[in-house]
């Protein structure tokens, strides 16, 4: 999640919450600036806020993407974590 807290903090100062669309274009823009295992964190963390909303269908959902992105973590103690994380979900 650090390499996300590198995006935001890339952004004009005072340009408070990121609009629709700004994080994709940094991502167009810098394309190695997220690590591999930003994105399925990134998920894991919707899974685990749905699942605490109260919405267990989409937990379930993000949860899914979070291992199917997990799968393509090159570090397996990276990739062993995440698969760890979620199953406490």
């Amino acid at each position: 999640m650090a390499s996300l807290a590198r995006l935001r903090d890339s952004r004009p100062r005072g340009a408070g919450d990121l609009p629709r669309g700004t994080l994709s274009r940094l991502l167009r823009e810098r394309p190695g600036a997220l690590e591999d295992w930003d994105l399925p964190y990134a998920y894991e963390a919707l899974a685990r806020a749905h699942l605490v909303a109260g919405n267990p269908d989409q937990a379930a959902h993000f949860g899914a993407h979070a291992r199917e992105l997990g799968e393509r973590i090159a570090d397996e103690e990276d990739r062993e974590q995440l698969n760890a994380d979620l199953a406490t979900i």
